[in-house]
């Protein structure tokens, strides 16, 4: 994975990344029960946005929006500095 460029999903560490979705998916309502150790996993061979693609497509038959995942992560960074 070192030599493909990496995406804005892919500079966040994987906990964030499930909490982000887990809160997508109440929000739209979808299922999403991937954990942290199989994005993990995961992560070593493929960027995040190819694997949560291939998660959404197989689990929901749905599209994964990137842009939805880009605002849950930018507002929980929003959330996170308030808190500060």
């Amino acid at each position: 994975m070192d030599h493909v460029a990496k995406g804005f999903e892919d500079l966040f560490e994987s906990e964030m990344i499930v909490a982000a979705m887990k809160n997508l998916s109440h929000a739209k309502q979808f299922a999403f029960n991937m954990d942290v150790c199989t994005l993990d996993n995961e992560r070593q061979r493929k960027r995040v946005t190819r694997i949560l693609q291939g998660y959404m497509h197989s689990e929901n038959n749905i599209d994964f929006i990137k842009v939805d995942l880009a605002r849950e992560l930018a507002n929980r960074i929003v959330h996170d500095i308030h808190s500060d």
